[in-house]
C-alpha cells in the first residue's frame, strides 16, 4: 500500500513536469485539469486521440485518477510516469 502511495505521489509531481503557460501552476509544472490541448500534445505519449478523450474526461480529482485514465489509454504504466 505504501509503494502505490508513493507511486501516486511520484506520479503526480512528474506528470505536471512539462512546460506550459497557461497552465503552468508553478516552474515547470502543467495542471492537467486547465491544460490546453497543444500543452497536453507537448507531453510524453500523448497522442490526438489520447487529448481528446483526456480533455472530454476532465477534471482529475487525483494522481490516480489521472493515472487510471492513461492506462485506461492503452498507456504503460511506465509511459504513464514518463511524464
Amino acid at each position: 500500500m505504501k509503494a502505490k502511495t508513493l507511486c501516486a505521489a511520484v506520479m503526480t509531481v512528474v506528470l505536471f513536469a512539462a512546460a506550459g503557460a497557461s497552465a503552468q501552476v508553478a516552474k515547470g509544472l502543467v495542471d492537467p485539469n486547465v491544460a490546453s490541448e497543444k500543452e497536453l500534445l507537448s507531453l510524453p505519449h500523448m497522442t490526438a486521440p489520447i487529448v481528446k478523450a483526456f480533455l472530454e474526461r476532465r477534471p482529475f480529482l487525483s494522481a490516480t485518477d489521472l493515472q487510471a485514465f492513461l492506462v485506461s489509454q492503452k498507456l504503460t504504466a511506465q509511459q504513464a510516469t514518463d511524464f
